[in-house]
This record gives C-alpha cells, structure tokens and sequence, in this order.
C-alpha cells in the first residue's frame, strides 16, 4: 500500500483539518499573491490557467506544512475543538485589523494635529475644553495622536482590538469558572470575540466609530476601559479579595479618565454604578455590601467627577449654539424613548444583523452548557456560580432581570444627546448601545445554556462517545468556520478602496512635506477622497479643514481633481 494512504487512513482527522485551514489560508493570502508582477504585469491579468496553477501550488505549500510540520499541532487542536473555535473566531477581527491599517487623518483629524503642532498636547486639550468641548480625556487622545502624525494610523484599530480582546477575556475568564484553564480561555476567547464581531457588524456607520481617529477615540476607546474596570471589579471580588487603598484609586481613576470621552458614555457609566449600587442593597447580604460598596462607591463618585468635568466646560456655550435649547424633561424622556425604539427596531431589520446575533446567542448557550460550576468553590464567592445556583429554579425571572438592566442602561446612552441636540444620536456612537446590548445578549445565552445543563443533569466529562459525536462536533466546527470565512469576505469587500485611499493619501502627505523641505508656498496634491462620509479638504466648501490643513503642514496644499 502507498505510504501516503497508510498515512491518510491514520491521520484521516488531521488531513480534513489541514484541507480546510489550507482552504481559509490560500483564500486570505490569493489576493496579495495574484498582485505580484511577473514581467511587469500581476499575475491577476494571466490567463486562468496559470492563476489555476498558482492558487493550487500555494494550496499545495500550505497543505504539507500543515501536515506534516505542524502535524502535532493540529492533533492536539482536533482533540480541543473548543480551542479551534475560538483560534477561527479571531479570523474576522483579524480582517478588521486589516482594513484598519488603511486609516489616515481625516476631517477633524488635522484640527486636532493642527492644535497639538502648535500648542502641544496639554495645550491643545485645554484649547478645545475651552472653546468646543468638553470631552477632556477624548481631546488628549485626540491631540497625542495629532502631535505624532499620520504615520500612526494604521497601527491604531489593530492595537485598540487587541487590547479591547485582552480586557473581555480577562472579563469573561472570572465569569467562567470552567474545568480546565485551556476551555475557560477558549471559552473566554470565543464569547469576546462574537461579542465583538456582534457589534462591529450591527453598528451602523462602522467606519467613523471605527477606523476615523477622532471618532473611535471618542466612542470606542471609553469602551476599552470599561472591560478593564469590569475585569478588576470580577477580579477582586469574585474571589472574595478585600479592596486596598490602591485597587480604589485605580477604579476611580479610570472611571474618571473613562467617563472623560463623551456625553454618552459618562452617563451610561454613571447609570451602570448607580444600579450596581442598588442591585447589592437588594440581592447580597451584609459581608457582600461592605466588600462591594467602596469599590462601586468610588467608582460612582470618579464618573460624577468625569460627568461634573464636562457640563462646566466653557466650550459647551460655544457648541450649544449649533444646536436647539434643551428640552423640557417629559420631551426629554419622549425623545430618548423613540430614539431608543427606532435603535431596537433597526438593529434587528436586516437578516445579516440577525444572523450575527444568533450566531452570539448560541456561541453563548454552547459556553454555558460546557460550564461545570466547581464544586470546591463556594458559590457565595464565585460570581457565576452563584447565579448558576438561582437559576436552577429561576431561569425566567433571570431573563426579565437581565433584559430590564439592560433596556435602563441603554435609555441612558439615548438621553445625552437627546437632552443637547434633541435628536437621536450620531450613527457613529450607537457603538455604545450596541457593545451593551451584545455582552447582554451573551450573558442571556450563558444563562440559557447554564440553565438547559442545570435542568438536564448535563455533565459534558460523563458523555459518552458514540461514533457520530466527532462528526456532530466538527459539523458545528465547520458550519462556524464558514460563518467566520464569510464575514471575512464582507470585511475585507472595501479593502480595495480603502487601500487606494491610503496610498493617495500618503502621496499627497510626501509631496506636501517634500515642498515644505524645499522651502516652497504652495503644493499641488491629488484629491485625497475618503470612505467614511466625512469632509475632504479642497473640496472648496470646507474652509476650516482647508485652512487647517494648511496650518499643520505649513504651506499652502491646492488640490488638484485631475492629478493621478
């Protein structure tokens, strides 16, 4: 018999494995492969035939390297599929990352770097409290990014995901307190980045929250921190750890520098710690209350600094006047409710919006049920054991519960603007809401999935083996995979305009700072056009980018449509 049979009949696992990642990575990697230029013309313009023969070749390359120099690994990750699931979750906010590498300055952008040139960082932030904003933490960012240039930009999205990654799993970590380490990571893996893909793909105008300097700064930064509060509030608490003077000073701080990057989030925040404050008077008894209240009272008091900081700044006088007085308090209360409705109704209007929240739903019931609260613990001092233990006889009343906390916390990211601009809020922060509904909506999956193991007895280590469990478990494996390659595919569909947008921009960026270094007045530019719906300069109607553009090269930038 041919070796590579023999090898085929005992590896039979590892070689549908090794096909499939090859598949994912050949489709990753064709396209910067096709753009490579033989004899001068990219092999994209070939005949089929030789475009056939070079994604079989690189299919082929991939495949013996996975198979047989990596073999190892993937036996170990067919025999941790949950491990597998999480490493192909990752794929899609790889793809977010990717396209983020293509972001430059745009619209307010060079007023920010304008300001940080020429004042500095601290004296740009005080510039724009005083006569714009309030948002003091968002405008430091704003002026740090600004004083180092454009040639920051492409790492910035990747490096906020990662980060924002490392705070939900650390997060989600404490709240699973599963058998192994390996199958709580990959749990807490999974679950952060469905929550993530969730609201990436469910938020509209995703590119000003996400890949805009000044937007993202503003409405998803704040957001990163609050996953870090939370992961040392479950840290410390969860297992009955007193607070120390220097964990209080860390969670006020950050509470305050958090709550400093806007409107919405500062009022959400203070929203979530007053009804964490009244959540522990109503459910935890005494010894709880005296570990909780410091570390949730210190929280509160930095957010009403955060929140005091921003209503006393001069700017808001001078912003205020673009907008209509603030309404009385019933209007108030009505507009935030219709804004809050039309949000909802949106948010599940579009199939592919369902799809994803489904996918989330069910990715967190599948955490749930694998989660075997451990007995060794007491449940008084794991966080979700405890709630594990309710639910075994009040699954609905845990729903409602979880469904009310979230609908009075996301009225709070609605008031805000309903209060200054009496309006819904810019596209570009309804990121906010929709991050809260997604971690709502897994820990609704988790509740149902640890329910459904509680009532049935589930014991995921006692299941047996029937023949048909393996291709049940790499069946679900590969239906997610092919939800994840085609998420991908959606992400990466602008990756061309995006990518020519950065390339103009950086010509027109060299040939600005090549005139400069000349010593000339003036320098003729290509139309730098972006994708996100923003204000170009040149375009001859937005006389301040124009003028701040200017101002931070320097020298006198003339667009011209017609230069390639």
């Amino acid at each position: 018999m041919p070796a590579f049979i023999t090898i085929f009949q005992y590896k039979k696992d590892r070689a549908v494995l090794a096909f499939l990642l090859s598949a994912l990575f050949t489709y990753l990697l064709i396209e910067p492969v096709l753009a490579v230029q033989i004899s001068g013309h990219p092999l994209s313009v070939r005949t089929p035939l030789i475009q056939i023969a070079v994604v079989s070749s690189l299919f082929g390359v991939i495949y013996l390297n996975l198979f047989f120099v990596l073999g190892k690994l993937l036996d170990w990750l067919i025999r941790q599929p949950v491990f597998s699931i999480s490493l192909i979750s990752l794929v899609p906010l790889t793809a977010y990352a990717v396209l983020g590498s293509c972001s430059r300055f745009v619209a307010d952008d060079f007023s920010s770097a304008t300001l940080a040139v020429s004042k500095g960082i601290f004296g740009a932030t005080w510039d724009w409290y005083i006569n714009w904003s309030g948002r003091f933490t968002a405008s430091f960012f704003d002026s740090v990014i600004g004083y180092l240039g454009p040639g920051v930009m492409p790492f910035i999205t990747g490096t906020v995901i990662l980060i924002w990654m490392i705070g939900l799993v650390t997060a989600y970590r404490h709240f699973l307190p599963a058998g192994s380490v390996i199958k709580r990571i990959s749990l807490a893996v999974l679950l952060s980045a469905l929550v993530l893909i969730t609201t990436f793909e469910t938020t509209p105008l995703l590119n000003q929250s996400l890949y805009w300097g000044q937007g993202m700064r503003s409405v998803i930064l704040p957001l990163l921190l609050a996953t870090f509060l939370t992961a040392m509030l479950y840290q410390r608490l969860s297992a009955g750890k007193p607070i120390t003077p220097a964990w209080l000073l860390g969670i006020g701080f950050l509470s305050l520098i958090a709550g400093g990057f806007g409107e919405t989030y500062v009022v959400f925040q203070t929203s979530a710690y007053f009804l964490l404050l009244v959540l522990t008077f109503i459910e935890n008894p005494p010894k709880w209350q005296k570990t909780y209240l410091p570390a949730l009272l210190v929280g509160l008091l930095g957010s009403i600094l955060a929140m005091l900081v921003i209503v006393l700044a001069p700017g808001n006088k001078i912003r205020q006047e673009f907008f209509p007085p603030p309404p009385d308090l019933l209007s108030l209360l009505s507009i935030s409710a219709q804004s809050l409705w039309k949000y909802s109704i949106d948010l599940v209007y579009s199939p592919m919006r369902i799809l994803h929240i489904l996918v989330l739903l069910l990715g967190a019931s599948l955490a749930g049920l694998l989660i075997k609260p451990t007995a060794e613990a007491p449940y008084h001092r794991t966080s979700f054991n405890r709630i594990t233990h309710m639910l075994q006889h009040s699954y609905w009343k845990s729903i409602l519960f979880t469904v009310i906390c979230a609908l009075l916390l996301l009225f709070a990211c609605f008031v805000p603007s309903a209060y200054g601009m009496s309006a819904s809020p810019p596209d570009r922060t309804l990121v906010i809401p929709t991050f809260l509904a997604a971690v709502f909506l897994s820990i609704v999956g988790l509740i149902t999935g640890s329910h459904l193991s509680a009532r049935m007895g589930l014991d995921t280590a006692k299941i047996p083996s029937p023949p048909y469990r393996k291709a049940v478990v790499w069946g679900l494996v590969l239906l997610f995979a092919a939800y994840c390659l085609f998420t991908t595919q959606t992400i990466l569909r602008d990756l061309p305009d995006y990518r020519n947008f950065a390339r103009v921009f950086d010509r027109a960026d060299s040939l600005i700072r090549q005139a400069k270094a000349e010593g000339r007045d003036s320098v003729m530019v290509p139309e730098v056009h972006n994708h996100f719906g923003l204000s170009d300069y040149g375009a001859g109607t937005t006389y301040w980018l124009d003028e701040a553009v200017n101002s931070y090269y320097g020298i006198d930038v003339i667009v011209n449509k017609h230069m390639k």
